[in-house]
């Protein structure tokens, strides 16, 4: 098991945070520049030191022997925050007594005949702690919180021969589970001064790294085995880049020894350094004096134990059985059935079990897809087509529950960060989406009747293990996002590459910014970590796209920055696929109608929608800039999508997307589209991904004579889905073609595809070529009471709300609510999208 540390800044007084260690330095230093020491200790009457260094007042560092120098990791205890620890330990009721004093003769003998390098003050603690607790000597667990004005930590081991228990008292609930508290503060004056922001947060860093170094050695001395890395997250770029790269240290002032030694510790393994957003940071609740409930709950399951921790206001309710956290869930009859009814545990137990059991049945469902494909009578093309896109699918679902599965199981805590629970959010959303798309590819293919019929109940069991999954980890772990924050504009990256901008592209000379700032000419660059040509005419470094994309490396990192293609202008005729493992790609064109990329697959020619489109991306990180996609099949072969993208974290700027039904398939998690146009006519924006188009241009064009056109068809199919489209400072409007017809074509804002179809359109500029109704059912009155359909201050003559329908899931919402679906909030693009150097703004206008 891990542990884990959060640390931030605190300068609550004239001084900043300073470890006893650097104390000691400092005290050097000081000595050093004078001619005569004068230091004497008033408390063993020796020199050159004085009591607040005294070893034999506060203990020996762990493993010091005399005549050597001492540790430089030994943390001294004040006497009086020791005190104050204790009252608030006793001041709980607890049974038996506690005075919170101990006979100082046994102390001093027990401190004399121990070989454990403790401190008199530290033995006395460990004493009162132990004499308080009600521990349960099967466990063998140990279990230590400690909070301080910049500092949590808690470390667990599942296999020790002693409890230690720090500032918390326990009280036994049953044979087989119990929970513990902590309530615990401190007042500490800050012992040096920090004239940046940086400094501050460093030395912070600096002051956690030697305490974690301490509690180590501690452990080590009890006989205590941990030797896992100790997560230590900050919420401060800057220090994270001084310890990433020691060398941007010389940029600061008065940190060198800091530097130097969180630097040490990271590569000795001891410390993990992990970022934290600001919005999770925990350490941040002990700034100021206050208390925190901590409470780790034990769960008996047959002859095994698990420790889960949470950092909460209260302790989670243990539930003897699932039934009240099923009643909760879309279909609690099934996740009664699936969850034990003998285990006793809180919500994070049970969501843990669901978890598992869904990524059980998504592996047998992938077995099960794999025999039908190989069964000799699974000929048929359309048939084929649709299984291939089902095990494609499948494999997804397995990634993205395997990821859940160890997130959640990982951490000592069950507070993950809102931006990590975010992130699983978004990937159980996805698997839904995942097998509902496998479904209707089946039910699309005539030839797969009978293969359906085999396969449907599996699909509706997984949805329904991933339904209860997503339900119970909502209620477990809500991200905990801020709402209505407003953002200001960001400075363009690209401010040059706009439509035909091709010899002001800043590309030219690609050879020479390889390891470097894309343009380094603007502040907000873009790392790269390699960039090649596409050129059709054999003076790049390929051909063809394809064979760029299978040049780039897999599974790359963020950090490692992006693989760019450029691809110059021309029109490529090829079927482009970005699969899952290449990652953080990067393709740029030479505008919209100068880089075109073309293709003509459709329905009616026997493709599935899902791989009908013309340029689909999977691969997590995924940018294109001034592109133009097309799917040419025009509006007689129905379903023909120009892009899939189905690619986590991705952005589109200055691209064009044309088509006709079904042009632009965002089909799930992240996506972000700026500048853009997208050119359709039925449900051309469609899918169940987390979306905002943001400046974009939506050009509905005429289609087949009694047609009509809808802009957006959401695919949303769960109630906890965090998916939705939303449209900010965009403009709808008519195409060449329809704005020149006669003017019978209706067309819309959108329709609900799928039961919990969710769109919002605001500061947007709606043009006549909307019905004054807005909205255009699916089918009779199917998801007009479960739909969300949202407007909020759009202009043109469009946007009149005078006679919008009236369902029950329509809304005309205020600021407040619309604040939710802007970049910020909704996709939280503040997290990922900086990276991708499109520019964006995260709030409301």
């Amino acid at each position: 098991m891990e542990s884990k540390v959060f640390v931030s800044k605190t300068v609550n007084g004239p001084m900043g945070n300073r470890p006893p260690y650097y104390q000691k330095l400092d005290a050097r230093n000081a000595y050093n520049s004078v001619a005569v020491d004068t230091r004497f200790c008033t408390y063993c009457g020796k020199s050159k030191h004085t009591v607040e260094m005294c070893y034999k007042k506060h203990g020996f560092p762990p493993g010091y022997r005399r005549g050597y120098n001492a540790s430089a990791n030994n943390i001294m205890v004040d006497e009086s925050q020791l005190q104050y620890e204790s009252d608030l330990i006793c001041s709980q009721p607890q049974s038996g007594t506690c005075t919170g004093q101990e006979d100082p003769s046994l102390i001093q003998k027990n401190y004399e005949n121990s070989s454990i390098a403790l401190s008199q003050d530290q033995i006395k603690g460990l004493l009162a702690l132990l004499q308080l607790a009600q521990l349960d000597p099967k466990s063998h667990s140990i279990n230590q919180h400690v909070s301080t004005s910049n500092l949590v930590s808690s470390f667990s081991s599942p296999s020790v021969e002693s409890i230690c228990c720090s500032t918390y008292a326990t009280s036994s609930l049953s044979s087989s589970s119990h929970i513990a508290h902590l309530s615990v503060g401190r007042l500490k004056k800050q012992s040096t001064v920090s004239r940046s922001s940086s400094e501050a947060e460093y030395r912070a860093l600096a002051a956690t790294t030697c305490e974690i170094q301490w509690l180590h050695y501690l452990l080590k001395d009890m006989h205590v085995n941990h030797s896992a890395l100790t997560l230590l997250f900050c919420d401060n770029k800057s220090a994270l880049q001084i310890v990433a790269n020691p060398t941007f240290h010389e940029r600061t002032k008065h940190i060198e020894i800091d530097c130097h030694v969180v630097w040490e510790k990271l590569h000795q393994g001891l410390i993990k350094l992990m970022p934290l957003s600001s919005t999770d940071q925990l350490a941040d609740v002990y700034q100021a004096f206050s208390v925190c409930s901590i409470s780790s709950n034990y769960f008996q399951a047959g002859n095994d134990q698990y420790l889960f921790l949470s950092l909460r206001g209260d302790s989670l309710p243990i539930f003897n059985t699932p039934e009240t956290l099923c009643n909760s869930t879309p279909h609690p009859s099934f996740c009664k059935s699936s969850l034990p009814y003998n285990k006793r545990g809180t919500i994070h137990d049970y969501a843990k079990i669901s978890i598992s059991n869904s990524l059980t049945n998504a592996r047998s469902f992938l077995s099960l897809v794999l025999h039908y494909l190989n069964l000799p009578s699974t000929s048929y093309e359309p048939t084929v087509l649709a299984l291939e896109d089902c095990l494609f699918l499948a494999q997804l679902n397995i990634d993205f529950l395997s990821h859940a599965f160890e997130t959640t199981n990982i951490s000592n805590d069950n507070n993950l960060p809102g931006s990590i629970a975010f992130d699983l959010l978004t990937l159980f959303s996805a698997t839904l989406t995942n097998l509902e798309t496998c479904l209707e590819g089946l039910q699309s293919s005539a030839s797969a009747s009978n293969i359906l019929n085999s396969l449907s109940a599996p699909l509706s069991n997984g949805t329904q293990y991933c339904s209860v999954s997503l339900a119970l980890f909502l209620h477990a772990w809500a991200p905990n996002t801020k709402e209505g924050r407003l953002l200001t504009k960001r400075n363009d990256t690209f401010p040059n590459m706009e439509v035909g901008a091709r010899k002001s592209l800043p590309l030219q000379t690609h050879k020479s910014i390889i390891g470097r700032k894309l343009l380094q000419a603007f502040t907000d660059g873009v790392s790269v970590r390699k960039m090649v040509v596409v050129n059709p005419y054999g003076t790049g470094d390929f051909a063809t796209i394809t064979d760029a994309v299978n040049a780039a490396p897999n599974n790359t990192a963020s950090s490692d920055g992006y693989f760019v293609i450029y691809v110059v202008a021309g029109v490529y005729n090829e079927y482009v696929s970005v699969p899952k493992y290449k990652k953080y790609l990067m393709m740029i064109g030479d505008g919209i109608n100068q880089t075109i990329i073309t293709g003509n697959r459709s329905v009616v020619d026997g493709w599935t929608t899902f791989n009908s489109a013309t340029f689909a991306a999977v691969g997590q990180g995924f940018v294109a800039v001034n592109i133009t996609f097309q799917n040419t099949a025009g509006a007689i072969k129905q379903q023909a999508v120009a892009v899939r993208n189905g690619a986590d974290l991705s952005a589109f700027y200055n691209c064009s997307f044309e088509g006709y039904q079904d042009t632009l398939y965002t089909h799930s998690l992240r996506q972000f589209y700026r500048n853009c146009e997208i050119y359709g006519t039925i449900d051309y924006i469609f899918g169940n991904a987390v979306v905002v188009f943001q400046n974009c241009k939506i050009y509905t064009r005429l289609p087949l004579n009694g047609q009509f056109n809808t802009v957006t068809a959401q695919g949303r199919t769960d109630p906890n889905q965090n998916t939705g489209t939303s449209i900010q400072n965009c403009s709808i409007l008519a195409a060449e073609d329809l704005a020149s017809s006669n003017g019978t074509t209706k067309s819309y804002l959108g329709r609900p595809w799928k039961e919990y179809s969710r769109t919002v359109v605001m500061q947007s500029f709606i043009d006549s070529l909307i019905d004054p109704s807005g909205w255009a059912p699916w089918s009779g009155d199917f998801a007009l009471a479960t739909l969300y359909y949202a407007e909020f201050d759009n202009t043109g003559p469009g946007s009149d709300p005078t006679n919008r329908v009236t369902w029950p899931g329509y809304h005309l919402i205020n600021a407040t609510d619309a604040a939710n679906f802007t970049v910020s909030n909704f996709t939280l693009g503040d997290f990922w999208l900086p990276a991708t150097g499109v520019p964006y703004f995260g709030g409301l206008l």
